[in-house]
């Protein structure tokens, strides 16, 4: 099972850095929520949650705009593997195979090498597609949604030959995703909830605001975190993390 509180930890570890890492080392629990506590304090991070237990032992504390241990925070590029484990849900059902190419599901991702790109290489990043858009920052800007995301995806040129090496792409996930929507008839953030959420009773996670209310949501804007997401510039608030 996927836990969100143990994929919070792995990603408060990485944000804050060896502080937090070598007191939890030395079980130092108590000096890790100072190292939180601080970080929100000071407005390096809006808020934090920090939940430990071994064996009936539990240390749970909340930080800033978290008022409990329960709150929710973005996840960011981990929705990656979780939507296309959603996705695969449809592999299981024979809806598609991993050498099929793209076109047979979206006739529009055809010329310029888009014909040999398979499902296969959208999943493992060596598709060729690029990890951000050219136009990326006007369209956040923008609040665009998310279909212009998959016209600018669907028809921006291979960065290489498909399958010929591997490059992070945000993009190839995208589409993969919209590979889902059209064989189930679901939006993938449905796709998510009925396939993956809901079986493994993760009641506090969803793909977008999901069922929750927009103002239950962590500010996750952190500096000079993933400028090409809008995190960290003063200028990109509005959109941070759209």
């Amino acid at each position: 099972m996927i836990k969100r509180r143990t994929i919070l930890q792995t990603g408060l570890s990485v944000a804050l850095g060896r502080p937090l890492l070598a007191a939890v080392q030395s079980n130092g629990l108590a000096a890790a929520a100072d190292v939180l506590q601080t970080a929100t304090d000071s407005g390096q991070v809006a808020a934090a949650a920090l939940h430990v237990q071994q064996g009936e032992q539990v240390f749970a504390r909340s930080f800033g705009a978290a008022k409990t241990t329960d709150a929710i925070f973005l996840l960011a590029s981990i929705s990656k593997p979780i939507s296309i484990a959603a996705v695969m849900t449809l592999y299981d059902q024979g809806g598609f195979v991993l050498d099929d190419p793209v076109r047979k599901f979206l006739p529009e991702f055809t010329g310029e090498g888009r014909d040999d790109v398979t499902m296969r290489q959208l999943l493992t990043h060596n598709s060729g597609l690029p990890d951000q858009l050219p136009q990326n920052a006007e369209l956040r800007a923008g609040h665009a949604p998310l279909s212009a995301f998959l016209k600018g995806a669907t028809h921006t040129p291979l960065l290489f030959q498909p399958g010929s090496r591997y490059s992070y792409s945000s993009m190839a996930i995208l589409l993969a995703t919209e590979v889902g929507r059209r064989i189930s008839g679901k939006s993938i953030a449905t796709l998510v909830d009925e396939a993956v959420c809901r079986p493994l009773g993760m009641q506090h996670s969803a793909l977008g605001v999901g069922r929750f209310r927009p103002e239950t949501l962590m500010p996750c804007q952190v500096e000079n975190a993933a400028p090409e997401s809008g995190a960290g510039g003063a200028n990109t608030k509005s959109w941070d993390w759209n």
